[in-house]
């Protein structure tokens, strides 16, 4: 496989070899008729100028010698008899040997046509050198005639037709070592960005493709510098649910375990008539199946809440009317603690959201905070308005929760007390219910320490109904 520095390098030189064969060889088919064309309009402009000195003898001479000297262009005037009047070559006048053969046909011509002019190319029988000649008629019997030798023009041609092709091999060398080192440059990029790519498909994020340019090869290096990110992330995420799965795993086996010991103990002190107080036993088995019940349908509405297949029913909400008719249900649990409870409404206004779910979440939390609580402590309920959120607080008297292990009391079966008792209410799901059902409302929860308790506070997103 060549390698993408290889290709350019061969791109480039034989672009560079196509141009430079291109040029010599329009060179060499255009390039003279190009000088020709090119003179014969200088010849043109020429005439106008030998004109305004035809009037000045000596003026006139001098001009059109000096003119012979410096560029070349020979001028003659001759009547119509083809005598030679004005030259800037001085000859014999019978001499006619420097007179194109044309001449005198033309000259027939512009008897009738004052304003007519010719310019053509003429080659001499003599040396077979190339003219260009331009004769107009500039009086009644006077006409003028210019000409240029194309020799040196042809010499020339031939001279930029081999410059140019040393020029063209001495480019295409440069180039092809300019070509070669900035190829190298560009293409080192393009196999770092592969280099890394392959480490990603291996899993391995730890490199980063260094950014030095702007252009889409830098775009490109940035891309694949955040994709790197956000997969390293995702795979951090993905192992730290992992590990929640498995302690998860080992949590539900711990706490499934010791009702079903306990299930089992008792079944076997039936069959063999351990005790003669029958119903005991018969309650106790069915007070341990009714709490893994409790548990499992708990796991089954976690797992249903964490898969984001649950439809939300939105519906308007008097905050008020909910957390009373919640309260009420706890009445007798708060009087047997003799816990107070006030409610704080910043508030005033519905909010929008599903009523079953919400219900939920502050049934959790006021479950959670009557657990906590000791007698005569006190609970407090609020509800506020924050910016583009309205949040809902329960707070409770009682003991902080470690700072280490605050953010861990969402997770399911944790509990701060490592020392509750196994029969103590609840199964350590609430609160991992609770973020997952406001996770689902795009909000986010939190837990606080304040002085004298904790506080249990979510906040969602104002919705319109």
């Amino acid at each position: 496989m060549k390698k993408l520095s290889t290709r350019l390098f061969i791109i480039f030189f034989v672009l560079m070899a196509v141009f430079t064969l291109c040029n010599v060889l329009l060179n060499e088919l255009f390039l003279e008729d190009y000088f020709i064309f090119k003179n014969k309009k200088y010849l043109l402009s020429e005439k106008i100028q030998i004109e305004k000195f035809l009037n000045q003898k000596e003026d006139f001479s001098q001009y059109i010698v000096e003119l012979d000297r410096d560029e070349g262009i020979s001028t003659l005037v001759v009547d119509k008899d083809l005598q030679m009047l004005k030259s800037s070559n001085p000859m014999n006048p019978k001499d006619k040997s420097g007179i194109p053969a044309e001449l005198e046909e033309i000259i027939k011509e512009l008897k009738d046509n004052a304003d007519q002019e010719y310019i053509y190319d003429a080659v001499t029988a003599m040396n077979s050198s190339k003219y260009i000649v331009l004769v107009t008629k500039i009086s009644k019997d006077q006409y003028l005639m210019i000409s240029k030798s194309m020799k040196e023009l042809s010499y020339n041609a031939s001279i930029a037709n081999e410059f140019f092709m040393y020029i063209g091999i001495l480019l295409l060398l440069i180039g092809s070592i300019v070509m070669k080192l900035y190829s190298k440059r560009l293409t080192q990029p393009v196999q770092e960005i592969r280099d890394i790519a392959m480490d990603i498909a291996e899993l391995n994020f730890s490199r980063r493709v260094e950014v030095l340019s702007k252009d889409e090869l830098g775009s490109l290096s940035e891309s694949i510098n955040i994709m790197a990110d956000r997969l390293d992330d995702a795979i951090v995420r993905l192992n730290e649910n992992l590990d929640k799965r498995k302690q998860l795993l080992r949590d539900i086996t711990h706490e499934l375990k010791t009702p079903i010991g306990v299930i089992l103990g008792y079944v076997e002190a039936l069959k063999y008539g351990v005790s003669s107080d029958s119903d005991e036993y018969y309650n106790i088995i069915i007070s341990e199946c009714n709490r893994m019940d409790r548990m499992v349908k708990e796991l089954l509405n976690q797992s249903v809440l964490e898969s984001g297949s649950v439809q939300l029913r939105q519906e308007e909400i008097d905050m008020k009317v909910l957390i009373k008719s919640i309260m009420e249900r706890f009445h007798k649990e708060l009087k047997g603690k003799r816990i107070g409870v006030t409610s704080q409404y910043a508030y005033q206004n519905n909010i929008v959201a599903d009523q079953y779910l919400i219900d939920r979440v502050i049934t959790n939390f006021i479950v959670n905070a009557i657990r906590h609580t000791s007698k005569n402590g006190k609970i407090e309920i609020s509800f506020n308005e924050l910016n583009e959120m309205f949040e809902i607080g329960v707070f409770n008297t009682g003991s902080f929760i470690p700072e280490e292990e605050i953010d861990r009391v969402w997770d399911a079966f944790y509990k701060v007390d490592k020392a509750r008792k196994r029969n103590s209410a609840g199964q350590g799901i609430g609160l991992s219910i609770v973020k997952s059902i406001v996770e689902l409302h795009d909000g986010i929860c939190f837990v606080e320490n304040l002085n004298n308790g904790v506080r249990f506070v979510i906040r969602l997103p104002k919705i319109s109904h």
